[in-house]
């Protein structure tokens, strides 16, 4: 008797090492599967936004992101970075990240700074020759859930006015990114 539930302890023992090899050989499957999925659905999306571009560029740039999200391909990289480069010999200026919105756009009467007013109450300036970024972020408008409405230049380029949607207009000074004065309202 002792014989016979020694040996049914070594048969639960093996089929429970072989259950668990099983699991773990399921679950490494399961995981490469998932790998070649996500792999297969970037390079998916990939060929999309080349297909998309020349009819909708915008779409073609968020299906690359898209893409490169999904799983970070060679392929998905290529289109990516293939499509920026095409944006910024276009002059297209990146766009807010957040996808916040845009309101309204000025350019320095000598054509060296384009400022955009946000819909989350800053303004940027940027380099429209390089695409640059140029400064800081202005905080334009400071109340909640409030957007800058409008942005326009002094004729001699030294003052930038930002108008927000509750009635403050604030001065700056484009060079050194700082306000002039108090706001006006």
């Amino acid at each position: 008797m002792l014989a016979g539930l020694l040996a049914l302890t070594v048969i639960a023992v093996s089929a429970a090492g072989i259950a668990v090899r099983y699991a773990a050989s399921a679950s490494r499957q399961a995981a490469n599967a998932s790998r070649q999925h996500a792999i297969a659905l970037s390079r998916q999306l990939a060929t999309e936004s080349l297909a998309a571009d020349s009819a909708n560029p915008f779409i073609a740039r968020r299906l690359a992101v898209a893409a490169w999200r999904v799983f970070p391909t060679d392929q998905a990289g290529a289109v990516l970075a293939s499509l920026l480069m095409e944006q910024q010999q276009q002059g297209i200026l990146p766009g807010d990240p957040a996808n916040l919105g845009l309101n309204a756009v000025a350019f320095s009467p000598d054509g060296k700074l384009l400022a955009v007013a946000q819909a989350n109450g800053y303004v940027r300036l940027w380099n429209p020759v390089t695409g640059q970024p140029v400064g800081a972020p202005l905080l334009a408008s400071t109340s909640p859930q409030s957007y800058v409405a409008g942005v326009a230049f002094s004729p001699d380029g030294k003052l930038l006015a930002t108008a927000g949607d509750d009635g403050t207009v604030r001065l700056w000074n484009p060079v050194t990114g700082q306000p002039v004065g108090s706001p006006y309202s």
